[in-house]
């Protein structure tokens, strides 16, 4: 893929489909769109260019001059096979084509090299804010742990976060986030819980519902009821799913969900969708009434569920989502550092109610002296340690996932 193709395809975030909450929702680039591209894009370029030497001087070093001849131009061509569009942060491998073409009063000169280049910029990132639903006026705090290897300080990182409400891409706020202490515990139940909280007992849910990470929809009235289960003899606090339309819940980017179900009529199936709502996996429970019964779905990007069934006896007890791991091959988690950045953002007093995303850029500072050998140099500049998630999708082009979404109620 040549790299203006795949800068072109990362700033055209078209939309392909019906979209859900992490994704971000618009039908034309605009400003934010080229910014999030661009960045997404550069993860893939870094690496195509590779860190060890630039490959202006490879070709220099490949084709060498005498002193009497002047070259006028250089051209690089950078090339590579990628069967799916890099995460950034994380550890891939591809093969890429360099080839050089140098210009000089003399004749022209050329070299063609065809090499596997490792991503070497490698860093895992969380997103979160202090709470998931905020009102006009109210100041959101976003923080961002970085786990990486490449900083001994967290100056060393630039981190930037942008944020904006999904159904308006021209408005957006840029936040550069500094060393400091979130201060921010998610609950034991924020990714993974059995049971939802007791106070929906007595207070009628509506839909939407947020528990955690996830965002529940559902067509009538939200239903929270004591299920008692045979199997295992228990007791939970479950949302039943609505006969009509079942449930549909969003969460954010993953591999694994797992969802915890029961019926006491007719078996539930659960659907896991991509970003742009195509299933990707599904799995149904057995005819066994008021036994809880865990049903996993795997896939490469699952963003989405649609749980249906039960003929109106069927209930949704629990959700797991499963977050990224370390790279494969990567043993080296003893070198890896956390640092914490945090930065504020003030909604406006007149804020409407609705969703907004947040998505976070990781650099590294370039602190290298300046008569530092170059090749060496070139080990610290333009390190795009994680920037905003892209996925390349049969039948659409790049999307960008975001990193954390909160509400304005």
């Amino acid at each position: 893929m040549p790299v203006d193709e795949y800068v072109e395809g990362a700033v055209k975030l078209l939309t392909c489909g019906a979209l859900i909450s992490y994704l971000a929702e618009w039908t034309a680039p605009s400003p934010l769109t080229v910014i999030l591209g661009a960045a997404a894009a550069g993860a893939w370029v870094a690496t195509a260019a590779a860190d060890e030497e630039d490959p202006n001087r490879w070709g220099q070093r490949l084709t060498p001059v005498g002193d009497d001849v002047k070259t006028s131009a250089e051209r690089i061509t950078l090339s590579a096979d990628v069967p799916q569009n890099p995460m950034p942060g994380f550890s891939y491998a591809m093969r890429t084509n360099w080839d050089y073409l140098g210009v000089s009063d003399g004749a022209d000169r050329t070299a063609q090299t065809e090499q596997e280049r490792q991503n070497k910029h490698v860093a895992l990132k969380r997103v979160l804010t202090e709470r998931q639903q905020y009102r006009g006026g109210e100041r959101v705090r976003i923080c961002a742990e970085i786990l990486g290897f490449n900083a001994d300080d967290p100056l060393d990182y630039f981190v930037t976060a942008r944020i904006f409400p999904l159904d308006q891409s021209e408005q957006f706020f840029t936040r550069i986030l500094r060393p400091g202490r979130c201060g921010i515990k998610r609950p034991r139940d924020w990714d993974c819980f059995k049971g939802f909280p007791r106070e929906w007992l007595s207070k009628r849910p509506v839909f939407p519902l947020h528990h955690g990470v996830y965002k529940i929809r559902g067509d009538g009235d939200a239903r929270a009821e004591m299920v008692q289960l045979a199997n295992p003899q228990e007791s939970i606090i479950s949302v039943r799913i609505p006969y009509d339309g079942g449930l549909n819940i969003d969460l954010p980017p993953t591999t694994s969900v797992s969802v915890d179900v029961s019926h006491t009529n007719s078996p539930v199936t659960v659907f896991a969708r991509d970003p742009i709502g195509r299933v990707v996996a599904q799995a149904s429970t057995g005819t066994a009434q008021r036994t809880l019964e865990t049903l996993v779905l795997e896939g490469q990007v699952i963003q989405s569920l649609t749980v249906f069934g039960g003929n109106g006896e069927g209930w949704l007890h629990g959700l797991c989502y499963s977050k990224p791991d370390l790279p494969d091959g990567e043993k080296i988690l003893d070198k890896f550092r956390n640092y914490e950045v945090v930065g504020d953002f003030d909604l406006g007093l007149r804020e409407s109610s609705r969703r907004w995303g947040v998505t976070v850029t990781v650099q590294t500072v370039d602190n290298s002296p300046t008569d530092l050998e170059p090749i060496l140099a070139a080990q610290n500049i333009g390190g795009l340690m994680t920037a905003p998630v892209s996925a390349q999708l049969a039948g659409c082009v790049t999307v960008l996932l975001l990193d954390h979404v909160f509400d304005v109620i």
